[in-house]
């Protein structure tokens, strides 16, 4: 039976393995796994690999050091590396350790000390503000904007906010030319609704890019089906339409090579 994380205790720290708005990220680079879709934000983890509940989620005030602790051990690094970054993490000073908190959260980064960096917190703390301002480029980036504004679009079918933030996720992790077919069938009115209720069905695992980008190309394949047909309707037309004006002119030479046979006619006639 699916449990609703909404009538558990507080103290219970950990996500039910079935909780229905648990999804995953792990198709974004360089990002922890898990996200809530119920309160939009990425979840940390345990060290035993367990994921954890948002503060959110247990109605509790958020504890900036525990969640940034949890985000750090949720990462996909060597673990030597992970409890370099905790030491580094408790050092900062906390206005660096709400700013961590806020953009793992938010991005799910792994904001994480390299080897040989120790538990420096000044080489952690200029990791948080170059990772900050990576983060500020991708998503104001004019094709990032230009994606918002297909979204956010007058006319466009409702979507929640949650639907909007992973169709973002996921469009910046994919190449050129699926960029454009996504947009040219969100753009499509008579794609756009279908698309949506196929993509919203997708469950949010290991594979949702994967089976995205099978979905995105099947309907652009079903558009340049039925681009090809419009073409050959346009040509069917056109080709009628030619046929016609053929007759027309055609008609039109009979009828004056008549007219010049009845002329010659009554002239000998006289």
């Amino acid at each position: 039976m699916t449990i609703n994380p909404h009538i558990l205790p507080p103290d219970v720290l950990d996500c039910p393995r079935d909780c229905p708005f648990l999804g995953m990220r792990s198709f974004v680079p360089n990002t922890i796994p898990f996200y809530c879709n119920q309160y939009d934000t990425f979840l940390g983890g345990s060290p035993l690999h367990t994921v954890r509940r948002c503060s959110d989620c247990r109605g509790e005030p958020n504890n900036i050091v525990e969640t940034g602790l949890s985000f750090i051990d949720s990462y996909t690094v060597d673990h030597y590396l992970v409890e370099e970054t905790k030491r580094a993490f408790l050092k900062l000073e906390h206005s660096f350790q709400r700013m961590f908190v806020d953009l793992v959260s938010r991005t799910g980064i792994q904001i994480v000390l390299d080897p040989g960096e120790g538990d420096n917190p000044d080489a952690l703390s200029d990791k948080i503000l170059l990772k900050r301002q990576d983060m500020k480029n991708k998503y104001g980036s004019p094709e990032a904007q230009e994606f918002k504004g297909i979204l956010d679009a007058d006319g466009m079918p409702l979507m929640s906010r949650q639907t909007k933030t992973l169709l973002m996720n996921l469009f910046l992790v994919m190449d050129n030319s699926e960029k454009e077919m996504i947009k040219d069938i969100l753009l499509n009115p008579k794609q756009i609704e279908s698309f949506l209720d196929s993509f919203q069905k997708q469950p949010q695992d290991q594979d949702l890019l994967k089976n995205v980008r099978a979905l995105i190309y099947d309907y652009d394949r079903k558009r340049q089906l039925e681009l090809g047909r419009e073409r050959a309707r346009y040509l069917n037309r056109t080709r009628v339409r030619q046929m016609e004006l053929d007759r027309q002119k055609q008609n039109e030479i009979t009828m004056r090579q008549a007219l010049r046979n009845r002329q010659k006619e009554r002239m000998h006639s006289r």
